[in-house]
């Protein structure tokens, strides 16, 4: 059966002996793709330095990864078999590299398991598994490289915070602002979702959506003038709500106090970990918060979350609000949210206002507060 995997220059160290031979294979991967062009050496010496030369039995490179085969009988062998060795490996080759003048490299090495020998390495390994091999050594270099920029972008300050005022649709009088994250401008991750799927990647989606929250907290207490705005700031995913740094825990000088903020739930995400993200809600309404439900009509997790946080505020979202002027069906939803709201004591913020008929319309309906481009953009620092 033919690979899946396109190997090149392809390079037998040591001849292949016996089909029993006992082997490991493992797979190596590089970012940024500087690094590519000086793996394959990088992996021939680096590795001959650590385990020997007797121990490489092939070498195959493809692009910026590595197909590292390695007997394991002989003096020495323990070496190879060795559960740091990976590890040693990856250290080892990240500052070959940096000798050979590629900097900032991402140097990931994974293996297939435990020993094979060389007639199974080609019937379980060469197709199928080693293609699996390589994409996991990939991922992971990617990973550490992404983990290295994000955070490098939180040490610097770089995540960004704009303001968008939400205002009373009666009057167009300004009750507070939405604090919203972005990237730095021009950076591919400046828009706040690339950022956070980049986060994903890395692992670093709490860390990064905490950052958001702390960053929103200062830059609002220095930026917005009326004490009395409400600030409204996207919450992180609840699943990591548990993990609240400390800062979250109380108000020291310097942040935005907890009595005039508005934590924004998504809709769009479930609620998983009811105990934990009651825990932190009571905890947060004991300091003054308040919370809206974000995204409504947009997602799935209405009905418990509308239960479990009993919000202040339900933000429609901007799919319904958008050509509800000339869309019956919207305006019936808009219509009952209103209702709802109206009887449970909350406040309904319309999203994504950009005309004149749009806003008409949702104050015809009842809705009380209004937030898009027809009310204002969102800026660094607001008027």
């Amino acid at each position: 059966m033919t690979s899946k995997l396109a190997l090149v220059e392809s390079t037998r160290i040591a001849p292949r002996r016996d089909v029993d031979r006992r082997t490991v294979v493992l797979a190596v991967a590089a970012q940024p793709e500087a690094a590519a062009s000086a793996l394959a050496e990088a992996v021939t010496s680096t590795t001959q330095r650590l385990l020997g030369h007797e121990h490489i039995l092939e070498i195959a490179s493809n692009g910026p990864t590595v197909v590292l085969t390695l007997a394991v009988e002989g003096p020495g062998a323990h070496r190879v078999v060795d559960p740091a060795m990976p590890a040693a490996l990856e250290v080892e080759l990240a500052a070959s590299l940096s000798e050979r003048g590629v900097t900032g490299a991402s140097v990931s090495v994974v293996t297939a398991g435990g020993a094979h020998s060389w007639s199974s390495r080609v019937e379980e390994l060469w197709r199928d598994r080693l293609t699996s091999l390589r994409n996991d050594a990939f991922q992971q270099a990617d990973a550490a490289a992404v983990r290295r920029e994000i955070a490098e972008m939180v040490e610097t300050g770089g995540i960004r915070t704009v303001f968008q005022p939400i205002v009373n649709v009666a009057d167009s009088q300004v009750m507070g602002y939405e604090a919203l994250s972005r990237g730095p401008p021009g950076h591919r991750w400046e828009r706040p979702d690339v950022l956070l799927a980049a986060a994903g990647r890395a692992g670093m989606t709490g860390l990064v959506e905490w950052e958001m929250l702390r960053l929103a907290r200062i830059r609002a207490l220095k930026r917005i003038d009326d004490p009395n705005h409400s600030l409204f700031i996207n919450a992180p995913d609840t699943k990591f709500w548990p993990d609240a740094p400390p800062n979250v825990d109380e108000s020291p000088d310097g942040y935005w106090p907890w009595s005039r903020i508005v934590l924004e739930v998504t809709e769009r995400t479930p609620i998983d970990n009811r105990p934990a993200v009651w825990a932190f809600h009571e905890q947060t309404c004991q300091r003054g918060a308040r919370y809206a439900l974000d995204d409504v009509g947009a997602g799935y997790a209405g009905l418990a979350a509308l239960a479990m946080l009993a919000p202040d505020f339900l933000k429609i979202d901007m799919s319904l609000v958008r050509d509800c002027d000339r869309d019956p069906m919207k305006r019936a939803v808009i219509g009952a949210l209103t209702q709802y709201a109206e009887r449970s004591g909350a406040s309904v913020i319309a999203e994504g206002i950009e005309t004149a008929r749009e806003l008409s319309v949702v104050r015809e309906l009842g809705v009380t507060l209004g937030q898009g481009f027809l009310l204002g953009f969102p800026v660094e620092f607001p008027q």
